[in-house]
This record gives structure tokens, sequence and C-alpha cells, in this order.
């Protein structure tokens, strides 16, 4: 059972070291390495904790530390959790990376009194019946006993779903984040009170490894949907978290670009995007999608390495790729996607 553990503890920090600098130094669950937050987003998440002096923040649902160690950079943290395992190794990291004193609770979150602390940080279980959920009715805590800790203290971050709905009540008085990183969206933030820099507004920032802002877009509101225009020299694929904030229009406003189609979150324009918010691709061809037609135009051009792209069309990436036999040492980037009313392929280059 020992050897079990030891090996298991051995194949969770390999894994972690993804996430966590510290990995080596550090004690994980399955679930708790799963659902925490890592370095890079917790840092950014910390940021936002603004205040002038130092004072003290609550980590509910801390799991095993991952934001209580980066909020304590900033605050004086007390990290809670009902889970006797997860509370006994968030103890266990924050004495091994030096925040000993931090206090670790083993107790409901519900019945922490949170009128003791400046503000607040919840992250809720999605899994609380055994399965992944984008439902905060079905998180744990749930909304109503989210709303409870609304009540004691109003100066609170919740994590949820990128995909996850928020209650209407709660909209007027909150902020929506999607936090992108690494070219993933894994978290929105709900900021509430004195967190909430831009109330009512929706916002995708894309961060660094380090947990510094890259690029941002904010909106109120639906801005009006971008004019459809053919495709030009380029081809931009907006960052998951522009998508999940459906924020893709409003970038294209920014940015002076067009739809491609209704369908799918593609834009277009004569230039390429500099910035985090959205890859850029220089369109080299665009034809009808017939899968033997492409195998010989990419056979032609000696393709060898292919990234395929898709939006808005039932077709396997995957499938695909064995049927096209690539072989060359060329490299190029597909895109497949509705378009003036039917798939369309579209060949491209990377980063040019």
């Amino acid at each position: 059972e020992r050897t079990h553990l030891v090996l298991e503890q051995l194949e969770l920090r390999k894994r972690g070291r993804e996430k966590f600098r510290l990995a080596d130094q550090l004690f994980f669950t399955r679930k708790g390495l799963e659902q925490s937050s890592g370095d890079a987003i917790a840092t950014y998440k910390g940021s936002l904790f603004r205040r002038d002096t130092r004072t003290q923040v609550a980590d509910l649902c801390c799991g095993i530390a991952g934001d209580a160690m980066q909020l304590h950079a900033v605050h004086d943290v007390v990290a809670v959790d009902w889970d006797p395992v997860h509370a006994w190794f968030a103890q266990v990291n924050l004495e091994s990376v030096g925040y000993g004193r931090v206090a670790v609770l083993q107790r409901d979150v519900c019945t922490v009194e949170l009128r003791d602390h400046w503000a607040w940080h919840l992250d809720p279980d999605r899994r609380a019946d055994g399965r992944r959920s984008t439902q905060i009715d079905h998180y744990a805590p749930n909304a109503s006993q989210i709303r409870k800790l609304l009540s004691r203290n109003g100066n609170g971050m919740i994590k949820i779903a990128p995909a996850a709905d928020v209650p209407g009540d709660w909209l007027p008085t909150c902020e929506r984040l999607w936090v992108g990183y690494d070219r993933a969206c894994p978290q929105q933030l709900l900021l509430f009170g004195e967190l909430a820099e831009r109330v009512q507004s929706r916002s995708a920032v894309v961060i660094d490894d380090h947990g510094k802002e890259r690029q941002s877009l904010h909106t109120i509101g639906e801005p009006p949907l971008p004019p459809l225009s053919a495709i030009g020299q380029f081809l931009h694929d907006p960052h998951p978290c522009v998508v999940a904030a459906r924020l893709v229009s409003a970038l294209a406003l920014r940015a002076n670009m067009s739809a491609v189609d209704r369908q799918v979150a593609y834009l277009s324009s004569d230039d390429p995007f500099d910035g985090a918010l959205a890859d850029s691709f220089r369109v080299v061809d665009i034809m009808p999608f017939d899968r033997r037609r492409l195998a010989r135009y990419l056979q032609q051009r000696r393709i060898g390495t292919l990234e395929i792209k898709q939006r808005g069309v039932k077709i396997v990436p995957e499938h695909l790729r064995k049927e096209l036999r690539l072989s060359g040492d060329q490299a190029a980037v597909l895109f497949l996607l509705p378009y003036q009313h039917r798939v369309t392929a579209v060949l491209s280059l990377r980063g040019e």
C-alpha cells in the first residue's frame, strides 16, 4: 500500500510540473490536481484582490492550496475545505513553500464567518454528484448557498466552468471574466463587490506564464455583429477565452476584421493581428472540401506536417489526417469551415 502511494505521488508530481513550479515539493490528490488553478492562473487571480494594505482573505474549497499559496503572497489567508484529506494536503503544501503560518480549517465552507475577512475566493466542486457540471445549481456549494455567502460578505470571487451560465439575479452586480492561458480557457471568474472593476461587463484576459496580463478585451452588452465578407489575406482564430466570453464580435470591431460565416468564430482581414487574443494565419489557397482533391493538392506541395482546425463542420481531424496520407518536408495549417454555403478548405501558414 505504501509503495502504491509513493508511486502515485511520483506520477502526480510529474503531471503537476505543468502547473506548479515547485511540484516536486507538493502533495497531490488526482481530484485536487485536476481542479487546481496552477501557478500562472492563481498568481493572476491573486492580483485581482487589489488593496493598498495587506488584509485577510478566505480561500474556500481550497483543495491542495494552489490558490492559497499565491493569495498569501498579497494577503493573509485562511484556507478552508470540508475534505479532511485536502485540508491536510493544503497544510503540508503551504508549509513546504514557507507559508506554515497560514491557518487551514477543515469544515463546511458555508459555516465560515466571512464578516471577519475583507474578501473571499470560492472554488466550488463541479463534480459534487460524480460528474462534471456547468450548472451552478449542481455545484457544492450550490447557487443558493453561494447567495448566502454573498449576503455575509459582498467581496467575493467565484471560479466556475467557462461554459457555465450565471443566475440572472447575479448579473447586475458582478463582472464576468474568462481567463485564457496556453491556448485554453480553463476558468470563468465572477467578481463581486470591491473585486469587480467593471460591473455587468464580460472580459477575456490572456495571461503569460508569470500570471501577467498579455492582452484583454472588455464589453458591456452585446456588440453588433461584424460584417460578412470574402476571406482576405489572413484568417484569424480567436483565443478560446474570447470565444467562451462571446466577445468575437467585439474583437472583430476592435481589430477591423470581418466574419466569414455566422456559424463559426473565425475572422478575416488583409492584415495580421498583433496580440494574444487571436492567432493569425496567412491564407495560401481556398477550395471546396473534397478529400481526394485535397490529398493530391497536399502531396504536390510536399506537405507532411499539417495542423487541422475545424469549426461548424462534422469532420474528425484525426480521421481525415489518416486519409490524406501526408508526406513531405513542408508544414501548413488547414482550416475546415462553412463558407459561402458549403464546406470549404483553407490552406494557410502560421505566424506570417
